[in-house]
């Protein structure tokens, strides 16, 4: 009996943690599309630079924003579909946050690759 408690336990345990990460994994999407040039400044939270006819688009769980120089034009936002010049509500702020986030990661990781390739 002493010893069916902890494999009971250890059981139950690994049943909850086995449908936290299917569940999760199953409702998580996460893309990320770059053309471009884009500088990103030094603390990797917001844009510097975007050469012209640049873009990125981030979707995350449905949720969608692009940010382009097309045509030579200043940086444009499109948050789900409506398009922005500026971004003012905060879902739409922290979804850039998000995006802004995922190209660094993006941009650190195509670096690393970069200097293992001689």
């Amino acid at each position: 009996m002493k010893k069916l408690i902890p494999v009971l336990a250890l059981g139950i345990s690994l049943g909850f943690a086995s449908c936290q990460f299917k569940g999760g994994s199953e409702t998580h999407t996460e893309t990320l599309s770059t053309s471009g040039n884009i500088v990103l400044d030094s603390a990797k939270s917001k844009i510097v630079h975007m050469d012209p006819n640049s873009f990125f688009s981030y979707e995350i769980d449905g949720d969608k924003i692009a940010v382009s120089t097309l045509n030579n034009s200043l940086m444009s936002y499109e948050v789900d579909g409506e398009s922005l010049t500026k971004l003012t509500e905060e879902h739409d702020i922290k979804l850039f946050d998000k995006a802004i986030k995922a190209l660094a990661k993006q941009q650190e990781s195509k670096k690393a690759e970069d200097i293992k390739q001689p």
